[in-house]
């Protein structure tokens, strides 16, 4: 039962079943319903009610409903940023490789409970810097869903910290851009002092010896999953991912009188293919005879059809090394090694066309004539340029079988077997002159014709 105080606007009194008496406060204000409140006394109810009224009056109070739609604004400003990067992976998921969307969804789980809120302001831009100072020393196990780590005595390095730093400024952002204009939100203001750390400061220098990889070869059983992988990947200089995932429909040869003398493996989709489009990457004759072998075996379907993900692979390898006491050797240093031995002896542009952008070449050092085209077709960027060139591909395929050590790790892996391998060794040998003086006429702007 309740009706109106007398002599009191907006004041209401409530009895209850068991006869107690009690006073609701109710503010209105231009119509709309702002708030009210119960209390045990009509005192403390009327100036409940002058309090809030006056609040309405001078702008401070909402109405109720006003409110409410604040509240779900502002509900998004203490949203954990783990679920934001959920969110920009499941948004971005075709934007990016599998292992930048590893790194995002590692920032993501290093942030754990923090809210955009935290990243507001002053104190947000001093929040990254912490955070830049700790993840320095945070490791992630490996597997898809590896475990986070303090390692203070295994700092990461400039580079895998600066990617996460940057995968939190688009974290920062994309979530920004989700919320409401209304809400006027302010993103870090980071301190004049700040920089990121640089990019590729300390770049890895480690390249696999000879006997290392011989070792290798041999420890995984020569034409095993692990031995023929490992054998393209220092063949052709191309990423785990690209070889582990090579479908015979994707690869083709070129020899004579039956015998493979080369090939070119083609690229769809790989990490750099925003940039670079489709890789056609010329095949060594090793490269050349180890496909071709697995895909009389394999057919048109995937080629490495018994590898696991590319998580138990650098696991498997990582326990060989150790087993076999190689220090600090990775599968991606078989890349640089290829790179490290074609740098020199093919153009720059030719050879970034087939290996896809890496910081390992040096776009700047491009050979004279190479710099005249350049200039001739009016492009201010070698990147530019990059776009328009077509590689011959038997004359690279010929220049990487001349630079290959596969014969040199033939010896190794079988020294009982090095007369069968003379002719192998004269013949890098003859290929290997053949392509430099290739590579001597192209320099000349002299044509070529393919052999």
């Amino acid at each position: 039962m309740e009706h109106a105080v007398a002599g009191h606007e907006g004041i209401k009194e409530i009895e209850g079943k068991n006869g107690k008496k009690r006073y609701q406060a109710q503010v209105w204000y231009d119509r709309r319903f702002i708030t009210s409140k119960t209390f045990d006394s009509l005192a403390l109810a009327t100036a409940f009610r002058e309090m809030k009224l006056t609040e309405a009056v001078k702008g401070t109070l909402l109405a109720a409903g006003e409110r409410r739609k604040q509240r779900k604004r502002e509900s998004d400003l203490l949203r954990p940023m783990s679920e934001w990067a959920k969110q920009y992976i499941k948004a971005n998921a075709n934007a990016h490789g599998k292992s930048r969307i590893s790194e995002y969804d590692q920032v993501g789980r290093l942030l754990g409970d923090l809210t955009l809120r935290d990243f507001s302001g002053k104190a947000g831009g001093q929040l990254i810097r912490q955070l830049a100072t700790q993840w320095r020393y945070m490791r992630f196990t490996r597997g898809t869903r590896g475990e986070a780590t303090h390692a203070p005595d295994n700092p990461i390095s400039d580079q895998a910290l600066r990617l996460r730093l940057s995968a939190l400024d688009r974290l920062v952002a994309f979530a920004t851009d989700e919320l409401p204009e209304e809400l006027n939100y302010v993103g870090p203001k980071k301190p004049m002092s700040y920089a990121p750390p640089p990019a590729h400061s300390n770049k890895r220098t480690r390249l696999p010896a000879t006997q290392e990889y011989a070792a290798l070869l041999t420890h995984f059983g020569m034409g095993s999953d692990l031995s023929d992988l490992l054998q393209v990947i220092d063949e052709t200089g191309c990423r785990l991912s690209e070889v582990a995932l090579a479908r015979g429909e994707s690869v083709s040869f070129h020899g004579a009188s039956g015998h493979v003398l080369g090939g070119v493996l083609t690229l769809n989709r790989h990490k750099t293919d925003a940039h670079v489009g489709i890789r056609h990457v010329p095949l060594s004759r090793y490269a050349a005879q180890v496909l071709h072998a697995r895909k009389a075996k394999y057919g048109e379907g995937d080629l490495f059809p018994g590898l696991p993900a590319a998580d138990e692979i650098c696991k498997a390898f990582d326990k060989a090394r150790q087993a076999l006491g190689f220090v600090d050797l990775q599968i991606k240093d078989f890349r640089r090694g290829f790179i490290t031995r074609n740098v020199g002896a093919t153009p720059t542009l030719e050879l970034m066309s087939v290996i896809g952008q890496s910081s390992l070449l040096d776009m700047t050092a491009l050979g004279h004539l190479e710099r005249h085209v350049q200039s001739a077709v009016g492009h201010a960027s070698a990147k530019t340029t990059l776009g328009y060139v077509t590689p011959e591909q038997q004359s690279m395929a010929q220049a990487f079988t001349a630079s290959s050590r596969w014969p040199t790790v033939a010896k190794l892996i079988s020294p009982c077997g090095m007369a069968n391998t003379a002719a192998s060794a004269e013949s890098a040998t003859l290929e290997r002159e053949l392509s430099q003086l290739l590579a001597r006429m192209r320099d000349l702007g002299l044509a070529t014709a393919a052999m």
